[in-house]
């Protein structure tokens, strides 16, 4: 009966990992680890280097960083920037869709269906949500301007349809006359 009672108690939680402190104070940025990236990515920026902005720039906990990544980014409009820009769509921050938007509004010659369809399905999920946060940016007049830059039927009938509605007609008429 010792035996069964042994069996039956729960075991022992396992030893902390002395590996999780690390990684943990890995996700939180330094303000020098920031400001190292922010330099970083002003200066891939100039020289028009998508390469040296990282997929962590991106994904980055610090919204300056990611805003700064994405705007870089949208300048340089390289192939590789506008793979990029099409996952930082779906960004949280306002500001970092704005510039993806303005990224791929710039550079969808080629890709204009797809394109297209990435930036009318961030419009209808931001307009799902609301967001008073303070940017530089119009994200919802810098979705326009891109649609209107890409052009084509699915960008042109999205237009037409926000001229409908107060808060996107006047974006959609300038995007429209692009």
């Amino acid at each position: 009966s010792v035996a069964l009672c042994t069996a039956c108690r729960r075991p022992a939680p396992p030893a902390p990992s002395t590996d999780a402190a690390p990684l943990a104070s890995a996700a939180v940025m330094s303000d020098a680890d920031r400001d190292a990236a922010l330099r970083r990515i002003v200066v891939a920026e100039h020289q028009r280097t998508s390469a040296a902005i990282k997929p962590d720039d991106l994904s980055s906990r610090e919204v300056a960083v990611r805003r700064q990544a994405a705007r870089a980014l949208a300048r340089i409009a390289d192939p590789a920037a506008l793979e990029a820009l099409k996952k930082s769509l779906a960004d949280e921050d306002r500001e970092v869709v704005a510039w993806s938007a303005y990224g791929l509004g710039h550079g969808c010659k080629g890709s204009e269906a797809g394109t297209v369809r990435a930036l009318v399905s961030r419009a209808a999920t931001l307009a799902t949500t609301k967001d008073e946060t303070k940017t530089d940016l119009d994200v919802g007049a810098t979705l326009a301007d891109a649609l209107g830059r890409c052009g084509g039927p699915e960008a042109e009938a999205t237009l037409r349809a926000w001229l409908e509605i107060d808060e996107k007609s006047e974006a959609a008429a300038l995007a429209l006359g692009r």
